[in-house]
């Protein structure tokens, strides 16, 4: 009895192993979830909207733009990074330290080149697809799609896209009456205008005496504004050498100005 119990149970076993074999066959893990997380765009990179409606990732030539990924889940690990470029005039590398861990910061870095796209000042415009892949078999992926790249014949940005309107409050000397005025209220609005010169160093305004021009029965006078990081430091027109200003951490800028006529303002704008 003894011996025939051990073969009856050696035969078990067997039948159980096979068993287990083939339900593990039969039924392979789930795939786990794919990747999920955020993108952001940085560096010298401006995301803003032109007068048309159309959205741009605005760089100046020969600068970069940060595609920065936060990965806040990849149960799968985080294991390669595809970005392909619609024209290729520009370069890009990959920044994949965070391979292999569950969440962490992946960087797509697009350095623009100084091709253009007919000679002239009219930068060349490209679409970037970003797709972030796991390390499970089948793999998932996120996709990521920035505004479409335009490269721009600037070496200076503005520190933060500036497109909307602004209500102004500016106090100043008017020439036409010989007097000072205060509290002058106005609604302004910072522009990219579509087919244009005009881009995040270089937006243009609708009004650059503020309301001071209508006051005296002129029309407002547009103008092109320069701007770098957190300074406006010049204009054109009948403003040019004398149109300063500072972007400030409030969100809102704090403009002096004078014309050749003799006017002057020192002006708040607000974003609506």
């Amino acid at each position: 009895m003894k011996t025939k119990f051990q073969h009856i149970f050696l035969f078990l076993w067997v039948i159980s192993a096979c068993t287990v074999d083939d339900y593990q066959d039969a039924n392979p893990p789930h795939p786990k979830d794919g990747p999920a997380g955020f993108l952001s765009v940085g560096s010298q990179a401006i995301v803003d909207t032109e007068t048309n409606g159309n959205t741009f990732t605005y760089v100046p030539i020969n600068g970069t733009a940060t595609f920065d990924i936060d990965v806040v889940d990849a149960p799968g690990q985080i294991d390669s990074v595809s970005a392909v470029l619609s024209e290729e005039l520009g370069e890009v590398a990959i920044d994949l330290t965070a391979q292999g861990e569950v969440e962490g910061l992946v960087t797509v870095t697009y350095t623009a080149g100084s091709v253009f796209s007919t000679g002239t000042s009219t930068a060349g415009n490209e679409d970037i697809a970003i797709e972030l892949f796991d390390a499970q078999r089948p793999r998932k992926s996120a996709a990521f799609a920035p505004e479409r790249i335009k490269t721009v014949n600037a070496t200076c940005f503005s520190s933060r896209p500036l497109v909307g309107f602004y209500d102004t409050v500016t106090s100043g000397f008017d020439s036409e009456t010989g007097t000072n005025y205060s509290d002058l209220v106005s609604v302004v609005e910072f522009r990219i205008n579509a087919g244009g010169v005009n881009h995040p160093g270089f937006y243009r305004l609708t009004d650059g005496s503020f309301g001071l021009y209508p006051e005296q029965g002129f029309a407002a006078n547009f103008i092109n504004v320069t701007v770098c990081d957190n300074a406006i430091v010049n204009a054109n027109e009948e403003f040019t050498g004398l149109f300063s200003g500072t972007l400030n951490v409030d969100g809102t800028i704090s403009i002096t100005w004078s014309n050749t006529f003799g006017d002057t303002g020192t002006t708040v704008m607000t974003p609506r």
